[in-house]
């Protein structure tokens, strides 16, 4: 299935995060601050209230309608029923062929040369 996110400025904003080893080994001596719609982790509350803030503000794109003015909660949401109702009204036979992970991902990041393995 494609993933997609929310844009800003027609460029989809990298998300902070930490290793999962870095936070199990740090996880009982230090404080983390966890941002549930994008599942990123914060070192400091400074860099947590910045991204909530950027992220409540109505600056957001939805991918699929190019809908703007949007908070990224709204576009998220958008996003969401824009591609239930794809998913929903694709037909049966072809859902497998769009919903599979593409090659890039199933070939670990590299992709295939047609011609030499078709």
């Amino acid at each position: 299935m494609v993933k997609v996110s929310p844009s800003l400025k027609k460029k989809i904003p990298k998300q902070s995060r930490l290793s999962q080893k870095k936070i199990y080994k740090e996880k009982s001596s230090r404080e983390f601050y966890h941002l549930h719609i994008t599942d990123e982790l914060f070192n400091n509350y400074e860099d947590y209230s910045y991204k909530l803030a950027l992220l409540s503000r109505p600056i957001w794109e939805c991918e699929f309608t190019g809908t703007s003015h949007l908070t990224y909660w709204q576009a998220k949401e958008l996003e969401q029923v824009i591609e239930a109702l794809v998913i929903q009204r694709l037909p049966a036979n072809l859902r497998s062929e769009f919903l599979a992970p593409p090659l890039a991902e199933a070939d670990g990041g590299t992709l295939l040369n047609c011609q030499d393995s078709c």
